[in-house]
């Protein structure tokens, strides 16, 4: 019996076949199949008709259901593994649509005895997913007092627990700002629905901030930002992109107004100082921008939160078919607490390789004692190289940490070789010495002669040795203090990067989504 509203199959379909292949098969034959050879094998007619995938594929039938309101909160974040570049989180999803009119209502008793369930549910993947260890479904059915005015709704709730994949930019690890994303997805295309934003003021997503377990990461301090002045900006530019060019700001780079507005510093500063034609003066206190759009507007200055959600669709030509589904993209920027590194990484290996300077200690003759204190150290500091291997995944750039650490072997095969070739250079063999300057003097002659160029060469070998031994611990201290003051900068500015990144996927992807559009939802 067809259903009402439903299209027909089709009189391929009704026939029970329709779709032939060629001769050439994947996968062998199934069981109970006699082989196209036999005479109890089937032959189709000449006269069948062979489709193509796409044609066969897109006889499904298809249950238009319009808008789906959807909000998303993520009620708890944990585990963020950085060598296995994983996370959990715990998602809470929820999705809003009318009731069908091909649907039937429930009746009090399926509502009381809660029995009820939908005939047709959003159907969505979370991409990226690895494991998922718990999974609840509820719906719940909100009667109208007046179904043909206001329609019946239909609210469900997604509960789940999963483990997702996130690759990380360790560049300037241990300093390093990244982004959690969960990238939701419905199998349904946007002919079938599309995803929209609660019209009551619900968020399109948010975090618990107080579940947030996230191990040596922490939620990102975003900089204060003019949200009006903002949208306003970015909406015009969506008119006409041409017409109004982004100014430079005058006495400055063109970068410094995002930098000051980046480090908090610029509350109520303009982000690209473009202003449309007719557009008021600044106030005095540069917290009011007066603009002639019929009234003027208040700019509104607010510290966004660690977070972002928005509404996009997917690339038709990612699909084989050219379809396009509706995607929510949700991202939670976190910051390394370096700290950590630092005082059990970085402080280590320092004082480790500064040992090696005790080695200056012997004369530089003994060459078997200086060398017994490097080749210690050196393999104190290889112990520590596996370690810091073990904290990243296997990737094939170089870390901040990565960086330190060879330079502190630089350090040390640059001591060892010096002590090596120190007497060498000045042509002093160790049985000369017996590991003291004193030499037995002979009255011989030619071993006086001897002894006294020997003595000269032993002196110049103390002081040129003496020297370099103070000029290597100096430019060893000085590279540690210019080390930290660069880490301190670096993680700084890869924070004000990470932060125009993250303005520019929050803009490219529908950051700025106009209410109005969603006001029938």
């Amino acid at each position: 019996m067809r259903g009402k509203g439903l299209p027909s199959l089709g009189e391929d379909a009704a026939k029970g076949g329709g779709v032939t292949f060629e001769t050439d098969t994947m996968g062998g034959r199934l069981p109970g199949i006699p082989p196209p050879g036999s005479g109890d094998a089937f032959t189709p007619a000449q006269t069948s008709r062979r489709i193509s995938l796409k044609r066969a594929t897109s006889r499904r039938i298809t249950r238009s259901v319009g808008k789906v309101a959807v909000s998303l909160r993520a009620r708890r974040v944990f585990d963020v593994d950085t060598v296995n570049e994983t996370y959990g989180v715990q998602l809470q999803i929820y999705f809003m649509w009318e009731l069908p009119y091909w649907e039937q209502a429930p009746s009090e008793e399926e509502l009381l005895k809660n029995t009820w369930l939908p005939v047709w549910v959003p159907k969505f993947r979370v991409k990226h997913q690895q494991a998922c260890s718990s999974q609840e479904v509820t719906y719940k059915f909100i009667r109208s007092n007046d179904p043909e005015t206001q329609p019946q709704m239909v609210l469900a709730e997604h509960l789940q627990q999963v483990q997702l994949f996130q690759p990380f930019d360790l560049s300037s690890f241990p300093g390093d700002c990244q982004g959690l994303t969960v990238d939701i997805e419905m199998e349904q295309d946007v002919a079938e629905c599309q995803l929209v934003p609660f019209s009551d003021g619900t968020p399109l997503g948010d975090v618990l901030r107080n579940n947030c377990f996230l191990k040596d990461f922490k939620l990102l301090k975003m900089p204060a930002r003019n949200v009006t002045r903002a949208r306003d900006i970015f909406l015009e530019k969506l008119k006409s992109p041409r017409k109004h060019e982004p100014l430079e700001p005058t006495g400055s780079s063109k970068h410094l107004g995002f930098l000051q507005n980046a480090a908090g510093m610029g509350k109520g500063w303009n982000w690209d100082d473009s202003d449309d034609e007719g557009a008021g003066e600044h106030s005095g206190s540069g917290e009011q921008r007066g603009e002639q759009r019929g009234e003027e507007q208040t700019s509104h200055v607010e510290i966004p939160p660690p977070w972002i959600a928005s509404l996009t669709t997917t690339d038709p030509a990612e699909s084989r078919f050219g379809e396009r589904f509706s995607r929510l993209l949700f991202r939670v920027h976190i910051q390394r607490k370096h700290g950590y590194y630092l005082q059990n990484v970085v402080h280590v290996l320092f004082g480790v390789a500064t040992l090696a300077l005790s080695s200056c200690t012997y004369p530089p003759t003994d060459i078997a004692g200086r060398h017994a204190i490097d080749f210690t150290v050196i393999l104190t500091a290889t112990a520590f190289k596996q370690s810091v291997a073990s904290m990243v995944p296997n990737i094939n750039y170089s870390t901040a940490l990565d960086r330190y650490v060879v330079a502190c072997f630089y350090f040390l095969f640059l001591m060892t070789g010096y002590h090596a070739v120190l007497p060498t250079l000045f042509g002093v063999g160790r049985e000369a010495m017996q590991g003291t300057f004193e030499i037995r003097i002979n009255e011989d002659d030619e071993n006086e002669a001897f002894e006294y160029i020997t003595k000269k060469k032993l002196n110049l070998m103390q002081d040129v040795d003496y020297y370099i031994n103070i000029v290597g611990s100096c430019v060893w201290f000085v590279f540690n203090i210019w080390w930290h003051c660069a880490f301190r900068w670096k993680r700084w500015h890869g924070r004000l990067r990470y932060l125009k990144d993250a303005d520019n996927f929050e803009r490219g992807i529908g950051f700025l989504i106009n209410p109005k559009e969603f006001e029938s939802s």
